[in-house]
C-alpha cells in the first residue's frame, strides 16, 4: 500500500494542462510540442507562433526548449516570464509592452528581434546572439546589457541614447543608431561591414566613429562642424546632409581620402580652392596651408555663421 500511495501522489503532483492551454498550444505550434513531467516547461520541436493574438502573457505556459523559431510579436505582453529557456531559430517579441527582457532566453539560434516596445533596459537580453539584434523605437538611454553579435546586424535607432557604451565593438552587418540623442559616437562599434547610421542625432564631431565602414556612412542631420574621425568608404560616400558643411564638400573630401589614401588635412589642402567659402568656415582647421590668422579669422566666420544659423 505504501507503494501505491506514493505513486498516487506522483500522479497527483504532476504538472497539468488544462484544456485552453492545450488548444492553444495545439493552434500556435507547427510541429510538435511535449510537455517535460520532470520540469513542468513545454518542449516544442518545430516553430511557435502565437503573434498578433492580443494576448497578455503565454496563457500560463512555461516553455523549455524550441527547436525553430519563437514568435509573439505585436501582441499586448508585458513580462517575458514563461518564455522559451532556449530557441533553435529566431526569437520575435516585436511590438508589445515589454518593458524588461528578463525572462528571454539566453540561448537563440538565429535573430533576436525586440523592437517596438517600451523597453528601458537590455538586461535580462543574451549574452551573444548569432545574427541579428534588434531594439529600435524603444525607451533605451543606455545600451548596457547589449549582446555581442556574432554575424549580423545591431539596430537600436529611435532611442533615447545618449552613448554608445555598451556596443558591439565589431559589427558585420548594419549598425544603427540614428533618431537618438547622441552627442558622440565614442563607444560605439570599431568595424562595421556594411552600412552605418548616426543621422538624426546631435553628434558635433565624428571622433569616436568606426575605423572601417563597409559600405555606407550616414551622419545626415546633426551638428557637425568638423569631418575630422571619419571612416575611409570603399564606396567614397558619406551621406551629411542637414549640417553645417555641405555635401558636395563632404563628398569631395572622402573621395579623395579613400583615392588616395591621404589623411584629411592633405586632402582638405589639396581641394581648398573648390571648397565653397561657406565651407572653408568650417573646415580652415583642417588646412595645414593656413596661417594662423587665417584660421582664427575663418573660425571667426563659422561663429558667426553658427548663431545665424
Amino acid at each position: 500500500m505504501r507503494h501505491i500511495k506514493r505513486f498516487i501522489d506522483l500522479f497527483e503532483n504532476s504538472p497539468e494542462l488544462t484544456p485552453d492551454q492545450i488548444g492553444w498550444l495545439d493552434k500556435c505550434t507547427d510541429g510538435k510540442w511535449s510537455l517535460n513531467p520532470d520540469t513542468g516547461l513545454v518542449d516544442v520541436e518545430g516553430d511557435f507562433d502565437c503573434r498578433a493574438q492580443q494576448i497578455k502573457d503565454f496563457n500560463g505556459v512555461k516553455f523549455g526548449h524550441v527547436s525553430g523559431n519563437f514568435n509573439c510579436g505585436t501582441n499586448d505582453i508585458t513580462s517575458l516570464e514563461g518564455a522559451p529557456q532556449s530557441v533553435g531559430g529566431d526569437f520575435l517579441c516585436y511590438g508589445n509592452w515589454l518593458t524588461s527582457l528578463e525572462g528571454s532566453p539566453q540561448e537563440v539560434g538565429r535573430r533576436f528581434l525586440c523592437f517596438n516596445n517600451r523597453l528601458v533596459s537590455l538586461k535580462g537580453a543574451p549574452q551573444k546572439v548569432p545574427s541579428d539584434f534588434d531594439c529600435s523605437t524603444n525607451r533605451l538611454t543606455s545600451l548596457e546589457g547589449a549582446p555581442l553579435v556574432e554575424d549580423g546586424s545591431f539596430r537600436c535607432y529611435g532611442n533615447r541614447l545618449t552613448s554608445l557604451e555598451g556596443a558591439p565593438q565589431i559589427v558585420t552587418g548594419d549598425f544603427f543608431c540614428n533618431a537618438n540623442s547622441l552627442t558622440t559616437l565614442e563607444g560605439g562599434p570599431l568595424e562595421v561591414g556594411r552600412d552605418f547610421r548616426c543621422s538624426y542625432n546631435k553628434i558635433t564631431s565624428l571622433k569616436g566613429a568606426p575605423n572601417s565602414v563597409g559600405r555606407y556612412f550616414n551622419c545626415a542631420n546633426n551638428q557637425l562642424t568638423s569631418l575630422e574621425g571619419a571612416p575611409p568608404i570603399d564606396d567614397d560616400y558619406i551621406r551629411s546632409n542637414g549640417n553645417p558643411i555641405s555635401q558636395e564638400s563632404i563628398d569631395r573630401i572622402i573621395a579623395l581620402m579613400d583615392h588616395s589614401k591621404i589623411k584629411l588635412e592633405q586632402a582638405v589642402e589639396y581641394l581648398w580652392e573648390m571648397i565653397p567659402d561657406d565651407d572653408k568656415a568650417y573646415l580652415a582647421k583642417h588646412n595645414p596651408d593656413l596661417s594662423p590668422d587665417e584660421i582664427k579669422g575663418y573660425e571667426a566666420l563659422a561663429r558667426l555663421k553658427k548663431r545665424v544659423l
